[in-house]
């Protein structure tokens, strides 16, 4: 089983990611740039999606942009324990909450001031606020459109690797939409 998210989607995630737990204290185009615009993840995704076609390995492969509402049900049928969902707990259950703008942006603040110092600081503050606040409304991180357009230029040929693999209506965005998108 393996989940692939929209790439500005898994792009911002895995920003939070460095800023909440290894204490990144730099611009989201400075962290996009660094890694020259690529998604790891997309590119992992497209090398297991390929190997698993070579070796015929079964597979299920989910576009977790489009289930996030309902992913632990959608794992509990893939793998045949649909009966024994956990509804009743689930309901209201709050998951892997991503940091509001705000948050985000005091958290790169300290980071930068305290992080070399203390490099626990980012997770304990980023616990708390979390457990404090679950609640709260996280945002995506916003991707200026230059940018999102080299996104997808330098990783579309993953795109549609993994997009080969999905269902019609479970695929991921691609550069053509994009630039679909764009035009309108």
């Amino acid at each position: 089983i393996l989940a692939v998210r929209e790439i500005d989607e898994m792009l911002s995630s895995e920003y939070q990611q460095r800023v909440k737990r290894h204490g990144d204290c730099i611009p989201l185009g400075q962290f996009l740039r660094r890694r020259n615009f690529i998604s790891s993840h997309h590119v992992k995704a497209a090398e297991i999606m390929n190997l698993t076609q070579q070796f015929n390995i079964t597979h299920t492969l989910i576009n977790y942009s489009k289930h996030k509402q309902d992913i632990s049900q959608s794992l509990f049928k893939i793998i045949g324990a649909e009966e024994v969902y956990p509804e009743a707990k689930m309901k209201d259950a709050i998951i892997n909450r991503s940091l509001s703008r705000k948050e985000l942006e005091v958290l790169t603040i300290i980071n930068a001031l305290y992080a070399k110092k203390f490099p626990w600081i980012s997770t304990r503050i980023s616990d708390e606020l979390i457990t404090n606040q679950p609640k709260l409304k996280s945002q995506q991180c916003k991707i200026a459109k230059q940018q999102l357009r080299k996104i997808h230029k330098n990783n579309e040929i993953y795109i549609q690797t993994i997009n080969k693999f999905l269902d019609p209506t479970e695929k991921l965005a691609s550069l053509s939409n994009f630039s679909q998108e764009s035009a309108n």
